[in-house]
């Protein structure tokens, strides 16, 4: 999508109203961008979609509820995009991959990173920050039988 095509489709949200003002702000932000949404091999989507192809992580077995039982094989395979490095993951993305429904369903998938946490299966390398819009940073435990296992630091 070209910027006038964006600027047009996202005036109403916009608080710069000038587009050459509004265009360099753009460019600026675009060049800080790390990880596009939702596409190509290191996403999300393609973890949850690696996650459902494989069969659950031994951890998993630990925890009755379906979508907890997903959200450590989710984790699983985050991790093992992410290699030795901590991964992201903020409570919104993961109730809105695991479909979670109701009324604030972040504050339940919080509850299950939480859960996860508190069993030894993640560590929370990092706390997000709404402010800053980053979101919690996570080391998947138990190993991933990826190549950079050894290096993904204590269990």
């Amino acid at each position: 999508m070209r910027c006038v095509q964006w600027f047009e489709a996202l005036y109403p949200y916009i608080g710069t109203k000038d587009f050459a003002e509004t265009e360099k702000d753009f460019r600026r932000g675009w060049l800080g961008v790390k990880y596009p949404i939702g596409a190509g091999a290191g996403s999300i989507s393609a973890a949850v979609a690696r996650a459902k192809a494989s069969p659950l992580p031994p951890e998993a077995s630990r925890f009755t509820v379906p979508g907890v039982r997903l959200l450590v094989a989710i984790c699983r395979e985050l991790q093992r995009q992410r290699g030795p490095l901590p991964f992201y993951l903020s409570s919104r993305d993961a109730a809105d991959v695991l479909g979670i429904e109701g009324k604030e369903p972040q504050i339940r998938a919080w509850r299950w990173l939480e859960r996860l946490r508190r069993e030894g299966i993640l560590q929370k390398v990092r706390v997000g920050s709404q402010v800053d819009r980053k979101a919690n940073e996570y080391r998947y435990l138990p190993p991933t039988n990826s190549p950079h296992e050894n290096l993904a630091g204590p269990v």
